[in-house]
């Protein structure tokens, strides 16, 4: 009985060590995401500038000589080749970090799983984490919420 309540603690810390490693690498992959996001909304705005068009005060659409229109479409093709790399790498970072929520899920329920199984009760604890370092409960918790919450203004 001893050996298999060593063992099970054993797992526990195991799993307690991994989910603080996918909660750290969630947390860098949320930095990232934010940071592309933000590279693209930047692009997006200059793009939006770039492409107004000036209008007189009869509100009619004024031209844009020649030069103007060249100045816009040299200044226009390098946002646009940004916004190529930028979008797919976004996409990539969320997928990731999509992989990394669900693993610390799994991770959460197995410390559960072990958490009852310690405590030899046939049902499964589910207070919050005891053994599990309440800031990393926290931690994962408001990595977990702000993911939901990315995904509705998404």
């Amino acid at each position: 009985r001893k050996m298999a309540e060593i063992d099970v603690q054993s797992e526990l810390q195991a799993v307690t060590q991994k989910m603080e490693a996918l909660t750290e690498d969630l947390n860098k992959a949320n930095a990232q995401r934010e940071q592309l996001i933000a590279q693209v909304l930047k692009n997006q705005g200059k793009i939006e500038v770039l492409s107004e068009t000036v209008e007189d005060s009869d509100g009619n659409v004024q031209e844009e000589v020649p030069d103007v229109i060249k100045w816009k479409e040299n200044k226009l093709k390098p946002i646009k080749e940004q916004m190529e790399v930028l979008v797919p790498e976004v996409n990539k970072v969320t997928v990731y970090r999509e992989q990394l929520v669900g693993q610390v899920q799994h991770l959460q329920g197995a410390s559960m799983y072990l958490r009852g199984k310690k405590e030899d009760s046939s049902e499964i604890q589910v207070d919050g984490g005891e053994n599990i370092p309440p800031a990393v409960v926290e931690q994962v918790k408001e990595t977990i919420k702000n993911k939901t919450e990315d995904e509705k203004t998404s």
